[in-house]
């Protein structure tokens, strides 16, 4: 045997330095993370248990509470994801200075049925314009087409592409980059006018950093869409399946309008007199709220005897909050009439609702989503005649990020009134 054979045998040297960088990198990461939460880690490094929790995230978190308690952390795609479930503990993640709204977000940066694709067509100019203010962004037939076309591909894949590499989805990564400059062209267009505040996203971004300000754009017109749509939808799917509560809403409808049906305004006189369709959205809210949100841990905590680390993504679910008993009495069903226990005339929600966020990053659209949402609802209730033709489909337990999706395809059939 050759000194060359004895002493560089490559694949050996290769493999026992491998080895002694995975060593080094599970031993350093269990000594960084003492004292945290129990960690769901899986046997495949970086990786974690994504594929698993990727397979059904609800049940998955459900499932680990009850397992490990109210505070766990999941390894998923390299990323630590703790989750705080009780109640009680939400006010590290809403109020705490430890962790950062703006780090979990600035890197982000379902739609099934015709019912949904209706809800869609109908929203999307209106809402371009409402939040952007006229002409920021081109609207005629061609532009505001191809705008919708590449945010639809964009939102279809938004929970994997905001999460990977965009080296694994090129196509959803061109689509963000698109939308990315779009709004870059509208940041510039709004620098150039006066300096008072006309719209949303020209508020939004006077209080954000210019570098991230078309980031927080796009969020914003993203959470506008992909979670008023569905919401809509699911608002008129429960209608639709719980008739008294539908006979509610139709007589206020009747008191608000009479037999108008042509030219009808709806405006602030006209929603007050539709408080029912409001508890609606409010209870559809509810039911409906995405599976987590998130915030990026800046300054290790304690909570409830363990160490959060600098680093981790701190997470909520308000698809969980919102089934916790001791705020919602029978959380399952679709109960209007708890909401006339809020005082919803000064914007005051029930205790326990976290369905537009807490603390200092609430969601800055809610008021104008609220708005949004009873302005359709009222406006195709009013021009439309509705009949369901499939039952209520139940949300599909795939997706965490934005208003639950349903799993099958519900279809009505309309006709004007």
């Amino acid at each position: 045997m050759t000194l060359n054979e004895n002493c560089f045998n490559f694949p050996v040297i290769i493999a026992s330095i491998l080895a002694i960088i995975f060593v080094r990198y599970v031993v350093l990461k269990k000594m960084n993370r003492r004292n945290c939460p129990p960690t769901i880690s899986g046997w495949i490094p970086w990786m974690g248990v994504g594929v698993e929790f990727g397979k059904a995230p609800l049940t998955y978190i459900e499932c680990a509470r009850q397992k490990h308690g109210s505070v766990f952390t999941i390894l998923a795609a390299g990323k630590y994801l703790t989750f705080l479930t009780d109640a009680d503990d939400f006010h590290f993640f809403f109020n705490s200075k430890n962790v950062d709204f703006q780090q979990a977000v600035q890197e982000a940066v379902q739609n099934t049925g015709k019912l949904l694709q209706l809800f869609r067509r109908v929203m999307f100019g209106a809402v371009v314009n409402n939040l952007f203010g006229e002409g920021a962004i081109p609207t005629d037939e061609e532009h505001i087409q191809q705008l919708e076309d590449i945010f639809v591909k964009f939102d279809d894949q938004f929970e994997y592409g905001s999460q990977i590499p965009d080296f694994f989805l090129r196509d959803w990564a061109a689509c963000k980059q698109w939308l990315l400059k779009v709004f870059k062209t509208v940041q510039d267009r709004l620098q150039l006018q006066s300096s008072k505040s006309v719209s949303l996203v020209q508020q939004l971004m006077d209080i954000v950093d210019a570098k991230s300000a078309p980031n927080f754009a796009l969020l914003l017109l993203w959470a506008s869409q992909a979670n008023a749509i569905p919401i809509s939808f699911w608002v008129l799917a429960f209608l639709h399946t719980y008739p008294e509560e539908l006979s509610k809403v139709s007589k206020e409808l009747n008191d608000a309008f009479g037999d108008k049906q042509t030219e009808l305004v709806v405006d602030e006189e006209i929603i007050s007199k539709l408080p029912s369709i409001k508890r609606c959205i409010l209870e559809t809210i509810r039911l409906r709220s995405p599976g987590v949100i998130t915030r990026k841990v800046v300054k290790s905590f304690d909570v409830k005897g363990y160490t959060i680390p600098v680093g981790d993504m701190l997470m909520v679910s308000p698809y969980w909050a919102h089934r916790d008993q001791r705020f919602f009495t029978d959380p399952e069903s679709f109960k209007p009439d708890r909401w006339l226990a809020a005082d919803l005339e000064k914007n005051f929600f029930l205790d326990g609702f976290i369905g537009f966020g807490g603390g200092r990053y609430q969601c800055p659209g809610r008021w104008f989503a609220l708005m949004e949402i009873h302005v359709l609802i009222t406006l195709i209730l009013q021009k439309l005649s509705l009949k369901a033709l499939d039952p209520l489909p139940k949300p599909s337990t795939l997706h965490v990020v934005g208003t639950q999706q349903p799993q099958l395809t519900y279809r009505v059939q309309f006709s004007k009134r």
